[in-house]
């Protein structure tokens, strides 16, 4: 009989290949931006500062709010991930924004927020070959989940209407983790099952600006992590194999937006971000991610703003774009890119239209088969509820 192979001897070889866009040493996908209005808009917000834009991406976006929001966002996501000639579905949800944004008098505000900012889901099944090149002797199912999350804290000024200055603390925390499952054909093989997973801490302090000029607006922000650390565990059937503490720094983040409203009912806006990955080790090898870019445009329009107008006519429809690098791929891959399509609607109520119900879907597409030996194609759709009410102004 032939000894039973240890799943965990095979991983580390599979590994190097990857199964999907996703490794272990990744801390996730970024989840950007946090709310519907956004996404339908080509995943923008640095250049929107009106009275439904509270998403924390920069802080001053909440300064001079007139009213007390509190604003919840879920998302539901149907990724189809192609590697050579395999391919798999995997459907996730999550709740990537909860906030309460109060405003006071003098243009004061403050904002607690939770918000997924990288996320971590993928599934996928390929045969499993005998080391001694006999062919395939089962199949190994490798599945990713959970999230790298962050508990932000907010304060924004707004000394006059054409000027919002904002700051934000930011504590880091996930658990991502990766399992696979093997499954032997053959008796002469144990089927194991093995998992390796991530224990992130963090804090990252950042600081944003918002001006108005007439029908034009302008928005920047800027993000420095300051505390990091990365556990990354190996666990079997047997328990676990190893932990190891990785040097690792989350990215230095920046941007700035712009968003024009040539009249009443219509409003364009463009956003361009910017990562700043830095090198880091695990044990003795030294790795790096390569910085990555976002561009997105969009616009916002609304038929009409007259508040006896049949609420059809008042709903705001949204279209847009977005262009982005992210900064890893599997080895072997080259670098990657994603693109997408985005649409969306919105439902305006409350005493002064002031709370909103957004819808977004969004349409993308990462890599391709041809090109890189892996694509990814993904569906996406979000809800957001903001609801409004004067607590202290």
């Amino acid at each position: 009989m032939r000894r039973a192979i240890p799943l965990l001897l095979v991983l580390l070889a599979a590994s190097a290949s990857a199964y999907s866009l996703f490794s272990l040493g990744r801390p996730g996908e970024p989840v950007t931006p946090a709310d519907a209005r956004g996404a339908a808009m080509g995943n923008t917000s640095l250049g929107l500062w009106d009275y439904y834009n509270y998403t924390l991406l920069n802080p001053a976006n909440i300064a001079g709010l007139e009213y007390s929001v509190l604003t919840l966002t879920t998302q539901r996501e149907h990724n189809t991930y192609s590697i050579g000639a395999g391919e798999s579905v995997y459907v996730s949800s999550g709740m990537p924004n909860i906030q309460l944004a109060v405003g006071f008098s003098g243009g004061w505000s403050v904002a607690l927020g939770w918000r997924e900012r990288q996320s971590w889901r993928f599934r996928y099944t390929t045969d499993l070959d005998d080391p001694a090149g006999d062919g395939s002797v089962g199949t190994v199912d490798v599945e990713g989940r959970g999230a790298v999350n962050s508990a932000n804290l907010a304060l924004a000024w707004a000394p006059n209407d054409d000027l919002g200055l904002g700051l934000r603390v930011s504590g880091i925390i996930g658990d991502p983790h990766e399992r696979w499952t093997a499954d032997y054909d053959e008796n002469d093989y144990v089927s194991t099952t093995d998992e390796l997973g991530c224990e992130v801490r963090g804090l990252a302090v950042g600081a944003g600006a918002n001006l108005r000029f007439d029908s034009l607006t302008a928005g920047a922000y800027f993000e420095v992590p300051v505390l990091s650390d990365v556990t990354r565990i190996t666990e079997s059937g047997f328990g676990e194999v190893s932990r190891e503490t990785t040097e690792f720094s989350y990215p230095i983040n920046f941007g700035a937006g712009l968003g024009f409203r040539p009249q009443e009912n219509l409003q364009l806006v463009g956003d361009a971000r910017y990562e700043m990955w830095s090198g880091f080790s695990i044990g003795d090898d030294e790795l790096g991610y390569d910085d990555a870019l976002h561009l997105g445009l969009g616009l916002e329009y609304i038929p009409t703003r007259r508040y006896n107008a049949f609420f059809l006519w008042r709903m705001p429809l949204r279209l847009g774009g977005y262009y982005e690098t992210l900064y890893d791929a599997p080895q072997g891959s080259g670098s990657l890119a994603e693109w997408g399509l985005t649409a969306g609607l919105g439902v305006f109520f409350g005493t002064d239209d002031q709370s909103t119900v957004d819808v977004a879907f969004q349409y993308a597409q990462r890599g391709s088969v041809e090109e890189a030996g892996l694509e990814e194609t993904f569906l996406r759709l979000m809800f957001t509820f903001n609801g409004a009410d004067k607590w202290f102004q």
